[in-house]
């Protein structure tokens, strides 16, 4: 059978009659979604399904919801879609159905409501600051529609993940428990979530919105992500409890390690210690490597020096700090950051203690993905609702009086990611699903014209050789090179070659980077994360739950 995903998210879904089982499976650089019959032995690919994560079921049983490609999408287990509901972005962490066919999902840090038909989705809640909130995720709404319950991710230094209630009535908010996760609505009368590898339940009253009595033990050795705060339990309306038994002592903290690769495919460690790499940029001068180290609320911007060998930290303030792009001088960094709410940009000098500067603010999220070589343009990736990913430019006038200006490269309904700038300034590179998969583009800058595909096939990714005579890209496990024939009075490339494939990190960002000399610098994984292996299923559950935590 094909291998479970990641344990980061979840990798199972029950329908709420308990006939349907949703795996989540892994195949190769790609996800999919198998749908286990309770009178069948095997299970099946569901159409339209490719690349979807998160799957959530409406409370007839009858449509799959999942996330894939960006989006928050549908389909039906009689063949309809599958249908688009709205744009997401890659952060999305968990939805649930409403009665009222409305749906609550978490794009973080806060948690939105969108109509089933689509349209733009509204802000429900946003986490508090000031109480060390950084992102609410994985909602659930109780049966009859009354209430949402959902995980509170906390800040550096402040005891979580938390469970919260909220009144979809009133908009009242309270705290459930001080310590857990993924918490689920019971039919029994309980909410049932994960804390430290185990199962706990509380009585719930929920005209109340408050607890009956503590939260009791119901199952222990339950296999919990201190990651994304994702417990791999899910039950059905009928009493059917489905788990996947582990150990939250497993090595999440998994260490990569920053490797050169040789266009053969040749790979060479580089001596710096093991950490939980993403993101890497070499900078201009070919001294340091800028990375983004940790996960969710734990990332920050650390510097690694090719000369001496040294890892530093760069960024210590709570919250996400990640995806940074070399100034041309090799003097700052800007780098996206959440610690004021949405993900915005800020910058920050790499020899001085002064502190990070806001480059760009806005309502959505933005990452910066390319400095001009003439220090006057930042292209960077907004991220909303309306239009997915769209390119945008921050450009500085040559009067230092004058202010900065921002505005739209690229705002078409389809997805735009991940621009580049060639090294002399007159061609963008980026990736569009305008063709129905992603592929990567050319085009000239900063006034847009004589559009040309680069790849073939699908790619992602994309990157400038220092010289700007080649384009690179990935496509799955692999890396292509484009050479480049001519710019005038035409862009002309050669068909897409493969240099090496290998096991090498892909979040979602472009985990790899170019070196003057041409070598690749990749990000290896030590040791596979350890994906799910067997599941145990209950049936009759509720009667156990009942009899550990009475609520009569």
């Amino acid at each position: 059978s094909e291998p479970l995903a990641s344990a980061d998210l979840p990798v199972h879904a029950l329908s709420p009659d308990g006939s349907r089982l949703i795996h989540v499976v892994q195949q190769d650089d790609s996800t999919r979604l198998y749908a286990r019959i309770s009178n069948q032995l095997e299970a099946l690919p569901v159409p339209g399904t490719r690349g979807g994560s998160q799957p959530f079921f409406s409370p007839d049983g009858e449509w799959l919801g999942f996330y894939a490609d960006g989006k928050l999408k549908r389909v039906s287990f009689h063949g309809d879609g599958p249908f688009t509901i709205c744009e997401v972005s890659e952060n999305f962490r968990g939805a649930s159905w409403g009665p009222d066919n409305r749906i609550i999902f978490s794009d973080p840090p806060a948690l939105y409501r969108v109509e089933l038909a689509g349209g733009s989705p509204e802000v429900l809640a946003r986490p508090d600051d000031t109480l060390g909130e950084s992102a609410y995720v994985w909602p659930d709404i109780s049966a009859g529609g009354e209430a949402v319950v959902f995980t509170i991710m906390t800040t550096e230094g402040v005891d979580g993940p938390r469970i919260a209630v909220r009144s979809l009535l009133s908009g009242d908010q309270q705290i459930l428990s001080r310590k857990g996760s993924y918490a689920r609505f019971s039919p029994s009368g309980h909410v049932v979530f994960g804390s430290e590898g185990m199962l706990l339940a509380m009585g719930f009253d929920l005209a109340r919105l408050e607890g009956r009595g503590p939260a009791i033990p119901i199952r222990e050795g339950v296999l919990t992500s201190p990651y994304t705060a994702v417990t791999q339990f899910t039950f059905s309306r009928n009493g059917l409890l489905l788990y996947i038994p582990g150990s939250q002592d497993l090595d999440w903290d998994l260490p990569r390690r920053l490797v050169w690769v040789e266009r053969d495919g040749t790979p060479e460690p580089l001596r710096a210690p093991p950490r939980d790499y993403f993101v890497p940029r070499i900078s201009p001068d070919g001294r340091w490597v800028a990375l983004t180290v940790g996960w969710q609320e734990d990332a920050d911007v650390w510097l690694y020096d090719l000369e001496s060998e040294s890892l530093r930290r760069l960024t210590f303030e709570a919250g996400w700090d990640g995806m940074p792009v070399w100034s041309p001088d090799s003097e700052r960094i800007a780098f996206g950051s959440s610690r004021q709410g949405p993900i915005n940009i800020l910058s920050k000098s790499i020899g001085s203690g002064a502190e990070a500067q806001p480059v760009v603010q806005g309502d959505y999220p933005q990452y910066p993905e390319s400095w001009s070589h003439d220090g006057r343009t930042l292209v960077f990736t907004e991220v909303s609702f309306e239009t997915g990913g769209d390119i945008w430019t921050l450009s500085w006038p040559e009067d230092p009086d004058e202010a900065s200006t921002t505005q739209t490269l690229l705002n078409s309904r389809f997805d735009e990611r991940h621009p580049m700038i060639s090294p002399d300034g007159q061609w963008i590179l980026y990736t569009s699903d305008e063709s129905g998969s992603s592929e990567v583009y050319v085009q000239r800058f900063p006034e847009l014209g004589g559009k040309t595909k680069v790849s073939t096939g699908g790619g992602r990714d994309p990157i400038w050789s220092r010289d700007g005579g080649e384009i690179f890209f990935r496509y799955e496990d692999a890396v292509m090179a484009v050479e480049v024939v001519e710019t005038e009075p035409s862009f002309r490339v050669k068909i897409p070659v493969l240099l090496f494939q290998g096991p090498y990190m892909d979040s979602g960002g472009r985990d790899y980077d170019v070196a003057e000399d041409g070598r690749f610098l990749m990000i290896e994984e030590s040791a596979d994360r350890p994906a799910p292996a067997e599941m145990i299923v209950i049936e009759g559950w509720f009667d156990e739950l009942e009899r550990l935590v009475p609520t009569g």
